[in-house]
Order: structure tokens, then sequence, then C-alpha cells
């Protein structure tokens, strides 16, 4: 991201410091996402840890942008070693804004994520969306990140994200879900099965 947007995004930090929160959140169902469609959508998958982040107003609505590092690219062309995450929610101004089902990416805590070139929304809300180089979305938001947790025996392995909420399946003929394919795996076998499907997802 260029200087000068990552000036203004530090600048927003230090004043969230201060903020008193308030939430705006709504239940919702989402869609369980197929995991070949979860890897067909992305553009990367990698396992990132957030280092800084910041809120903002964007198109009528508070997004968060969160500067993370890229400790392991997984799959996709490479990706640098930081990239610019954005997510809907966060705080500005003592007023809190919460999406249920949304990825949260929290200081510090590593994530397995699926990545998309993020979308935009222009200024004001009713001018075109438009996609900001080096910055991307969380694919299908929550179901696209896989917090990374050390089990009792010193295992890295992924779980299905906490923010996730209510899902449903559209048939029994869909295919293996993302949760299920991914969650409880170890790093290395999360790894291994998103490549063994990436290159025939990406060449349909």
């Amino acid at each position: 991201m260029v200087p000068h947007r990552r000036l203004l995004l530090a600048t927003v930090g230090l004043a969230l410091a201060a903020t008193s929160w308030l939430t705006d959140s709504s239940a919702s169902t989402s869609i369980a996402i197929p995991f070949e469609a979860l890897v067909h959508d992305s553009t990367a998958a990698a396992f990132v840890t957030p280092l800084t982040q910041a809120s903002m107003w964007e198109g009528g609505r508070i997004v968060t942008y969160t500067d993370v590092h890229v400790d392991t690219a997984v799959a996709g062309p490479p990706l640098g070693d930081d990239v610019w995450v954005r997510t809907l929610g966060g705080g500005v101004s003592g007023l809190g804004q919460s999406v249920e089902g949304e990825a949260v990416l929290t200081i510090g805590r590593p994530s397995l994520v699926f990545l998309h070139p993020a979308i935009v929304l222009g200024q004001p809300a009713d001018q075109p969306r438009t996609t900001q180089p080096g910055t991307y979305a969380v694919t299908a938001r929550a179901q696209g990140q896989f917090p990374v947790v050390l089990d009792a025996g010193g295992q890295l392995r992924v779980r299905r994200s906490g923010a996730v909420g209510a899902t449903i399946a559209r048939s029994s003929s869909i295919g293996a879900l993302a949760r299920d394919t991914l969650h409880g795996a170890t790093t290395d076998e999360a790894r291994q099965r998103i490549t063994d499907v990436w290159v025939h997802a990406h060449t349909q």
C-alpha cells in the first residue's frame, strides 16, 4: 500500500485506542461453501499473522484494514512479505459496527486465509465499486479463515472460525464443505489438501 495510506491507517489506529465501542450486529445465515468452490473463488491462500490494523469510513460503512505478514504462501501467485486485508466492521470515533459472519483478524494470532482482490466501495456509496491494488478480502468471509492453534500434543492445527455463525448447505451433492475438509487438519495437511485441488479448480 502506498506510504500516505499507511500513514493514514496508523493515525486512525492511534485514535481508536481511545474509542468506546458500540456494537451494531445482526444475525445472518450463510450458505456453506464447498471446499473446491472456496479454492476456485480465491486467488491466493496463505498462513498469515496480523501485525497492525485500523478502521475507517468507506462508502457509508466502517471497514477495517489489517496489515498481515505472510508467514507461508500456500497457493496462488506470490503475495510479498506483507499484504493488506480488508474486512467489514470496526470502530471509528466512538461508533462500532460488528458484522456477523465476517472474518475476524486479531493482532498476533495466525490464520490460514483464502484471499481475493478486495472490492472497495465508492465515495460516496453510490459511486462505482473498484478493486484496490495490493489489498485483499477473505473469500467467503469467515468461511475462508481458519485460525491456527496449538493442540495438546504440540501440533499446529487449523480450526474453522468461530465467527462463521449459522450456515446451511444447499444440497447433499455439492461436495465436501470447506469447514469439514480443513477443520482439525495439521498445517501441513491443510497445505496439501489445498494444493491437491488448486490447479484443477483454477483450470475449469
